[in-house]
């Protein structure tokens, strides 16, 4: 008799237990689902409840110049948000967690991205793969301003190289593209294309064009002045200043002519070396047209 009551009493405790962790389960899920639906209303976003596995997941997606994914998964306790840069390539990324460091990985951050990195309340894990900027820290976030400035830190991230272009563009009276497939600034009285690419497994900002003549391979750096430029590869009516192109490297393969800078070129720059591209490029071949 007396093991009966007590396994009762056990049942009836084991009950009451199983009921208070589903009660309050069910109360954090929906603390959660308020706070995203708070966030997908601020910034205009769409929310999506899923149920995967006995979980739940949370799924919010941000379209602005380029589209921000944020999600939560009940078990995972964690929170990841994932962009693509907007011009379809940007710095590596992996296991950064400030402003020092994002900075160390030629990441500029402008004030409100610094900004946004020094307060965020907790570990923060950035990483990217050339392609993809992805923030993950360790909760279920239900606190709204905290994930509506975590979304803002990755689209910001994600515009790595656009507002340089943007400058680019309006400082040579060029026509600026974008586009995550291929972005670039259009510029000159020949095929000059200005943009940013991998080289060596580094970002560069490029500008380059077609060679007015075929030539051998050659490379200057502009800064130590080691190489030099064939003679017959600039137009004798041109004399471009070398010297305008900063800490640039000038290169050419025969058939096209770069000119490479580690990072942004300033505006003068920028000028220069579509003046000299415009001496050393072939004309601009099917009417005119950018291709």
């Amino acid at each position: 008799m007396l093991i009966a009551y007590v396994a009762a009493a056990a049942s009836l405790v084991l009950g009451a237990l199983v009921v208070r962790s589903v009660v309050g389960r069910d109360a954090r899920t929906a603390a959660i689902e308020a706070a995203w639906e708070e966030v997908a209303e601020a910034m205009d976003g769409r929310l999506e409840r899923l149920e995967r596995a006995g979980t739940v997941v949370f799924r919010l997606v941000i379209e602005r110049e380029v589209r921000a994914v944020a999600s939560t998964n009940m078990i995972s306790l964690a929170t990841v948000v994932r962009t693509e840069y907007a011009l379809g390539v940007g710095p590596q990324l992996a296991d950064l967690s400030s402003a020092a460091s994002l900075g160390a990985a030629a990441l500029e951050l402008d004030a409100e991205a610094r900004r946004l990195v020094e307060v965020f309340p907790g570990p923060l894990s950035l990483g990217g793969a050339g392609r993809e900027v992805t923030l993950t820290w360790p909760r279920n976030e239900d606190r709204a301003e905290v994930l509506c400035d975590a979304i803002e830190l990755a689209l910001r991230l994600a515009r790595f190289g656009v507002d340089d272009l943007r400058r680019i563009a309006e400082a040579v009276d060029g026509r600026l593209e974008l586009d995550a497939a291929r972005s670039r600034v259009l510029a000159g009285g020949v095929q000059v294309v200005l943009s940013v690419e991998l080289r060596d497994a580094r970002l560069a900002f490029v500008a380059h064009a077609p060679a007015r003549v075929p030539t051998r391979a050659f490379r200057l750096d502009i800064g130590t002045g080691d190489g030099a430029i064939p003679a017959k590869l600039v137009d004798p009516e041109r004399k471009p200043n070398m010297d305008e192109l900063g800490g640039a490297v000038v290169c050419g393969d025969g058939e096209r002519v770069e000119v490479v800078w580690p990072g942004p070129p300033s505006d003068a720059e920028a000028r220069a070396a579509v003046r000299f591209l415009e001496a050393a490029g072939a004309p601009r071949s099917h009417g005119g047209a950018f291709r």
